[in-house]
């Protein structure tokens, strides 16, 4: 039963400056609403605070920094009351340990922001160009493989950069974690901006704390593996080598294109020698700052001891049954104190209810002293557990509707919000979480321990929110036109690790439709469990696979049926109306170009498939050159939406830069596609590198990837009608005359421009006119006229006359 104790928010009085910051920002949030303030104005200030926009219009998501995870009892109970208050009940832990709502009326945001400082907890930072939640192994102080508690030094960092005037107008988001030891999981230092992993040496016979210290990690479109700054350094430099790091970034990354922003790009661009020397001459000419070690101090007093709790209940025979022996099994680790567990409290998807928050708080206070913490993998750790406790414990949970097994394993899947809430979501990346997690419950494989190593994270776009490039399964966001409508699907990357500190990312392979994604984790299950040799794990099995047997494995998954035959393929997970890119930019095209541009998409991919084949066998020279053309193609099949026929590399760069890029046909600004768009010259007009290496041609291959989809996207955006077939036309008895002479408004010669070039530099011209106005058109005779004139009725306009001219025709348009 859930322990009757009652749990009351331990409050504190607000400082002057945070209560002078909430002030401020409901001064703003007033001056926004009265039209005071404009949207470019406001955004970034109200990111500063941690408040993000929704999809939905008037709401706001808000985000809790808690840095480490740590959190007491009472600060859940008050994190209850506020999702009551303004989140509709429900709250969400994140990848980066910390909470979010949504829902929230912006107006009512710097009363929530008061109950959170009130028990000393902020928003602020927790979003936008800033030092985000500094993140921490939530077993630190408790591991029984750690170097050391890291904890303090997490904190202290955390603190240093807080409202620091350094980082409130960094280029872009900047992120840091630590981790305890380098075998696990931990704190996944290698795909973080600073990452630093515990280390222990010994000098003149004194044992010396310190951190191996990486720089340049980051996820999103481009992932990149962070590099060694430091291999030790000392805990007395932690915190004036870190301010080092973010004073260089600050000066001396990218700020024009926000797109190359991130300091991994800053690291790459000047090389991993060059970058720890600027840091090493930035730290050495620092004013000392007292303050960088005053928590050293007491840096071993400040970590966890064991809580004085007294006896509970033995459980009342809740111990030996199935339930509880699972949840034992994957959910609780011994910690390196005698007699001490760690236990995990799954949160599927992340979410918990406000009523269950307040049942965590009374159970957190009763069997683990009040502290409790959150993790990357979106669930609770309640730590310093008593082994006899575990049954009660358990129970408790179990009452509480939080005792569900799992914790780490197949079921315990990683989502996004994705398109229900995110503005930058796809496809619904929880919604599609659900339906795995009821694959595998149904199958019975949930709990299945030869594939409950496995891993899966669910992204809404290529964004990496959910981190699925360091999972064994990650599938991201995608989409593909099929026909007249759009079909939402996930593209498969597999082979990633949260291992030795996400010292792997996994690789795209097939994109699959959303509604038959569920089938191919189960299929990858299956194929697994029949195929793998002995003790081989589920990573090695993926290599030894290969990608030409994967895309045969999945080729029945990948088909698309028509949408007369099963309109559910159209439709996202937990939407009942078909699937649309809602919001973003339409245009028009129709008829062969349809064909032609599909068909230059599908080599495209196909290149970039032969391009992994050819990084699995280590011909790298080859994989660079199916790069290029996949490249080329991706761009070509743009143009020929415009009507452009470019001849060689050069001039293809120079039209898709002139035609899709500056125009924001590929949105440039989109931090998805931004950073390869700024590459693409150097890519295209020197494709070759001497002596490639694995990681080089990798990285070409995701930054083609990146491009092909956001070509995809781009395209998909376009309403597209084809033309229905036309026989040929009686030109002369087709004319509409006008009744009077009127001015032709603009003239064109298509004379020799093939279909359906022709047609879509006509719609281009009639795009740039009046309704109503004139447009002469010269086209030849064959195929152009039976195409040209139907296409241009099917968008609307009227032929008002069509003249046989020699051997071509001349048509008069009237613009619809």
């Amino acid at each position: 039963m859930i322990p009757a104790v009652e749990v009351a928010p331990q409050t504190v009085e607000i400082p002057e400056a945070v209560r002078r910051e909430i002030e401020v920002f409901s001064v703003e949030v007033e001056r926004y609403r009265r039209g005071q303030v404009g949207d470019d104005q406001f955004k970034p200030f109200r990111l500063q605070h941690g408040i993000y926009g929704q999809r939905q219009s008037d709401v706001q998501m808000v985000r809790v920094k808690i840095p480490g995870g740590g959190l007491n009892a009472g600060q859940l109970a008050r994190l209850a009351d506020v999702a009551d208050e303004h989140s509709e009940g429900i709250c969400h832990v994140t990848t980066r340990q910390d909470f979010q709502y949504h829902w929230v009326r912006l107006d009512r945001v710097p009363e929530l922001m008061t109950q959170l400082a009130e028990v000393g907890l902020t928003t602020r930072e927790a979003c936008g160009n800033t030092i985000r939640n500094v993140t921490g192994c939530p077993m630190s102080g408790v591991c029984q493989t750690e170097a050391f508690d890291v904890t303090p030094y997490a904190r202290a960092v955390s603190r240093h950069f807080l409202r620091n005037p350094l980082c409130q107008q960094l280029a872009r988001k900047f992120k840091i974690a630590f981790s305890g030891c380098v075998e696990q999981a931990c704190g996944l230092a290698h795909m973080h901006c600073i990452g630093a992993v515990a280390q222990v040496r010994e000098e003149g016979g004194v044992e010396r704390r310190g951190f191996k210290l990486y720089v340049g990690g980051g996820l999103g479109p481009a992932p990149y593996q962070a590099q060694v700054l430091s291999d030790f350094l000392p805990v007395e430099e932690l915190v004036p080598t870190c301010h080092a790091i973010v004073s260089v970034y600050n000066r001396m990354g990218e700020r024009r294109n926000r797109n190359k922003a991130r300091v991994k790009f800053l690291v790459d661009k000047l090389g991993i020698e060059k970058f720890r020397q600027v840091v090493f001459e930035e730290r050495a000419g620092l004013e000392v700052d007292p303050d960088w070690n005053a928590y050293l101090k007491d840096v071993d007093g400040a970590s966890e001891t064991a809580p004085e709790v007294p006896p509970v209940e033995s459980g009342n025979g809740h111990a030996g049954t199935e339930a509880f022996e699972q949840w034992v099994h994957t959910n609780v680790v011994d910690q390196k104190q005698a007699g001490y567990c760690a236990a995990s409290v799954t949160l599927p998807l992340g979410d918990i209810t406000s009523e269950q928050l307040r049942d965590l708080a009374r159970i957190t206070q009763r069997f683990a002293g009040g502290r409790i913490r959150t993790a990357v993998d979106q669930n609770f750790l309640l730590r310093w557990v008593r082994q006899e406790d575990l049954p009660a414990l358990h129970q408790a949970l179990c009452a509480a509707g939080l005792g569900e097994a799992g914790s780490g394993t197949i079921v315990d899947v990683t989502a996004c919000p994705g398109a229900d809430t995110c503005n930058l979501g796809i496809t619904s990346s929880r919604g599609l979480a659900r339906e795995i997690r009821k694959t595998l419950f149904a199958s019975g494989d949930a709990f299945a321990k030869d594939l409950e190593d496995i891993k899966i994270k669910i992204s809404g776009c290529p964004n990496s929110c959910a981190q699925h490039h360091i999972a064994n399964i990650g599938l991201f966001g995608s989409s593909v036109r099929v026909g007249d409508h759009i079909v939402p699907h996930f593209q498969l990357v597999l082979g990633g690790q949260t291992e030795e500190n996400s010292a792997a990312y996994g690789m795209a392979t097939v994109k699959i439709p959303s509604k038959n994604a569920p089938a191919a984790v189960r299929l990858l299950a299956d194929t697994y469990r029949k195929e793998r040799r002995d003790g081989e794990r589920f990573n090695d099995f993926i290599r030894r696979l290969g990608k030409a047997r994967l895309r045969d494995l999945m080729a029945d998954l990948r088909e698309v049926p028509k949408f007369e035959e099963n309109d559910d393929y159209y439709r996202d997970w937990g939407h009942d109306a078909e699937f649309s890119l809602k919001d973003m930019g339409v245009g028009e095209c129709a008829g062969q170009l349809v064909e032609m541009v599909e068909l230059q998409f599908g080599e495209s991919d196909r290149d970039i498939f032969e391009a992994n084949l050819l990084l699995e066998k280590g011909r790298h020279g080859e994989a660079l050159e199916r790069v290029f053309d996949a490249t080329l193609k991706a761009m070509s099949a743009m143009l020929t939406t415009q009507g452009v026929q470019p001849d060689g590399p050069q001039k293809t760069l120079e039209l898709f830069q002139e035609r899709c890029i500056q125009p924001g046909l590929i949105a440039h600004s989109d931090s998805r596609i931004g950073a390869v768009l700024e590459d693409l010259p150097d890519r295209v007009l020197h494709p070759r590198v001497e002596n490639p290496t694995a990681d080089r041609v990798r990285l070409r291959i995701d930054e083609a990837v990146l491009l092909v989809e956001a070509c995809h996207l781009a395209y998909n955006r376009m309403k597209i009608t084809p033309a229905a077939p036309a026989a040929e036309p009686a030109p002369a008895q087709e004319a509409e005359q006008p009744a009077a002479v009127e001015e032709i408004a603009a003239v064109l010669d298509l004379s020799g421009v093939q279909c359906p070039f022709n047609y879509v530099q006509a719609k281009l011209q009639l795009e740039q006119m009046e309704p109503g106005q004139l447009l002469e058109v010269t086209i030849d005779a064959g195929e152009p006229i039976r195409n040209v004139p139907k296409s241009l009725r099917n968008d609307g306009h009227q032929i008002l006359d069509t003249k046989k001219v020699g051997g071509r025709y001349r048509l008069v348009i009237r613009k619809g």
